[in-house]
C-alpha cells in the first residue's frame, strides 16, 4: 500500500496570515480611535454641534431670522394674522427682559430681548412666548421653539455715546409695576380708581455696561403743584393781568404775570406753607397787602374779568374780603358770614348799568362751610351777562348781570377792604386777575394744579435685581432733571402720584431717561 504524503505548514500558514491581518488592520483601527479621541477632545464631535438651527412659532407669527448672544436675543418676526397686532411682551428662556412694539399685518419687525444669561459657544434650546393683542384688545399667546448657537455678547462690543430710553405706550409702562396705580390704553399711567396716593416703578433698564445716567424728564397733562403760567409774551398781549403767588418772605409782593404789579405788605406772617409752595397768613387784626392802583388792572369798559385764589380760613366771626377794588368796586370777592351766608362765597361787580352780586350757596349753614382749616379754590367770573361763583373747581352759583365795568379809583387790597378795615383771618395763596371770563374748564385746571401732584425718584444699580440701592431725589419739574446717581450698568425710576380728591388723578404721559456710555 502506498504511503499518504504528509503536508507540513498548512495550519501554521493560516495562523500566520490571521495574525498578519489583525496586526495590519489593528493599527488602522487604533489610528481611527485615536483620531476620534482627538476630535472629541477638541469638542468637534459634541452632539449639540449637529443640532439644526431653528426658530419657529405657531401659525400666524413667523420667525424669519434670529440671533442669540450671551446677554440678549434678537428676533425678526413677521405678522400673518390678517390684522395689525401689538406685541405686549416676549419671554425667552434665560432672559429676564422682554420686548414690545407694533407689528402690522404682512410686515416684519425686529425685537430685542435683553437681560439674558446664556453661555457663549454653546447650543441654545428653549421656548419663547409672544404675548399680543389684536383689533379687539383681547390678549393672546403664541409659543415657539428656538435652537441655535450662542454668540459672544455685547459686553465685548457695546457701542459708546449718548442714548435715551422712552416709556410712552401702555405696553411699555406695563413692563414696570403699579401700587394703587394703573396704566390706560391711551398710553399713560395714573392713580387707580378711588385712590388718593400710588406709585409706579419702572422696569430695570440695562445699558449693557457701566453708564453715566444724565437726566430724567417726563410729560404730564398739567404742571401739577405749580403756579399758573401767563399766556402771551408781554402785559399787553396776555390775558393774565396779575398773579400774586404771595411767596415772598421779605420785601415787596411780586407779580408773576408780565404786568409787574407789586404790592406792599403790612402785618401778618409771610412765607408760611401754602397750597402751592409758600403763602401769606393774615391775622384779622392789622394785616393786608396794598397793590396801589396799577394801570394794568384798569378794567374800565371791559365786559368780563375773573379773580381766583386759594384760601384757608378757620374763623367765621366777620366778613373778610379776599380781593377788593376800592372806589368803583369793580370786584369784591370775600368769604362771608351773617348777615350774608355763613362760610359762603360773595362776589360783587359794579357796572355802568347797576350793582350786582351773588352768594354761595343759598341757605348754606355753618356745617360744611369753607371755614374748616382746609384749602379751597375760589373764583369769581364776570361774563358781561352774569356773575359766576366757583368753589373747588365747580360752578356753585350765578346771577344775571350786565354792563361794562366801572373804573376803580382806590388801591387794590388783598386780605382786607382797606387799611385796617375788615381784616381777613386765614391764609391766602395764588391770587390771579384776568381781563376775560375764564371758562369752567379753565377754573377746573387751576383747581387741579393745586390738588394734584406727581414727583419722581431714581436709582442706579450694580446688578440686574436692583434691590439693594435706595431711590434718590425728589424731582417735581417735568423738564430734564439732572440726575445725581452713581455710574452703574442698571437704572430704575419711581413715580409717585398724589391727589386731594380721589375723583381726580395726575396723569403721566411719557418718561425719557438719558444716559452716556464711554
Amino acid at each position: 500500500m502506498p504511503k499518504r504524503a504528509i503536508k507540513f505548514g498548512t495550519t501554521n500558514s493560516r495562523s500566520q496570515a490571521g495574525l498578519e491581518f489583525i496586526m495590519t488592520y489593528g493599527w488602522a483601527i487604533m489610528l481611527v480611535l485615536v483620531a476620534i479621541g482627538i476630535l472629541a477632545y477638541f469638542g468637534i464631535l459634541e452632539p449639540d454641534g449637529f443640532l439644526p438651527r431653528r426658530c419657529a412659532f405657531q401659525p400666524g407669527i413667523s420667525c424669519t431670522d434670529f440671533k442669540i448672544t450671551e446677554d440678549s436675543m434678537t428676533l425678526v418676526l413677521r405678522n400673518g394674522k390678517g390684522e395689525d397686532i401689538q406685541i405686549e411682551g416676549i419671554q425667552v428662556k434665560n432672559c429676564i427682559g422682554t420686548s414690545t412694539g407694533d407689528l402690522k399685518n404682512g410686515e416684519q419687525n425686529t425685537f430685542i430681548i435683553d437681560g439674558c444669561s446664556n453661555i457663549p459657544d454653546t447650543k441654545f434650546i428653549g421656548n419663547a412666548t409672544v404675548t399680543y393683542t389684536g383689533a379687539n384688545f383681547i390678549t393672546h399667546r403664541n409659543t415657539g421653539n428656538i435652537v441655535g448657537l450662542v454668540e459672544p455678547g455685547n459686553s465685548l462690543q457695546v457701542p459708546t455715546g449718548s442714548f435715551y430710553w422712552i416709556t410712552t405706550t401702555q405696553s411699555e409702562f406695563d413692563q414696570g409695576s403699579y401700587i394703587s396705580a394703573q396704566s390706560i390704553p391711551q398710553g399713560s399711567a395714573q392713580l387707580a380708581i378711588g385712590e388718593t396716593s400710588g406709585t409706579y416703578v419702572s422696569k430695570i433698564f440695562d445699558a449693557n455696561k457701566t453708564a453715566v445716567w444724565n437726566n430724567l424728564s417726563w410729560d404730564e397733562q398739567l404742571s401739577y403743584g405749580d403756579s399758573i403760567k401767563p399766556n402771551g409774551t408781554s402785559c399787553s398781549d396776555s390775558d393774565l393781568k396779575a398773579l400774586w403767588s404771595l411767596e415772598e418772605i421779605s420785601g415787596l409782593i411780586a407779580d408773576s404775570s408780565f404786568c409787574a404789579s407789586t404790592g406792599n405788605k403790612y402785618g401778618g406772617t409771610p412765607g408760611v406753607g401754602g397750597k402751592i409752595n409758600r403763602a401769606y397768613n393774615f391775622d384779622a387784626a392789622s394785616s393786608y397787602i396794598n397793590f396801589s392802583n396799577p394801570q394794568s388792572l384798569n378794567f374800565s369798559n371791559l365786559s368780563s374779568f375773573t379773580v381766583t385764589a386759594w384760601i384757608n380760613a378757620s374763623d367765621k366771626q366777620a366778613s373778610w374780603p379776599i380781593v377788593y377794588w376800592g372806589g368803583g368796586m369793580s370786584s369784591y370777592m370775600q368769604l362771608s358770614s351773617p348777615p350774608y351766608i355763613v362760610g359762603g362765597l360773595y362776589c360783587l361787580v359794579t357796572t355802568d348799568t347797576g350793582l350786582y352780586y351773588n352768594t354761595w350757596p343759598p341757605g348754606h349753614s355753618s356745617t360744611g362751610s369753607m371755614f374748616d382749616n382746609k384749602w379751597h379754590h375760589i373764583g369769581c367770573v364776570y361774563t358781561g351777562t352774569a356773575i359766576l361763583g366757583y368753589v373747588d373747581g365747580a360752578l356753585r352759583t350765578g346771577s344775571s348781570a350786565s354792563g361794562k365795568v366801572i373804573t376803580p379809583t382806590d388801591p387794590i387790597y388783598v386780605g382786607a377792604s382797606g387799611a385796617n378795615s375788615n381784616m381777613f383771618n386765614g391764609t391766602i395763596d395764588e391770587v390771579s386777575v384776568w381781563n376775560r371770563s375764564l371758562s369752567t374748564d379753565d377754573i377746573m385746571e387751576q383747581y387741579q394744579l393745586g390738588i394734584l401732584n406727581l414727583y419722581f425718584e431714581a436709582r442706579s444699580c450694580d446688578d440686574a435685581l436692583c434691590d439693594d440701592e435706595p431711590f434718590l431725589g425728589i424731582f417735581t419739574n417735568p423738564g430734564a432733571q439732572s440726575l445725581n446717581v452713581s455710574n452703574n450698568r442698571y437704572f430704575q425710576y419711581r413715580a409717585t402720584f398724589n391727589t386731594d380728591k380721589s375723583a381726580y388723578t395726575p396723569v403721566l404721559d411719557s418718561v425719557t431717561v438719558g444716559y452716556t456710555k464711554s
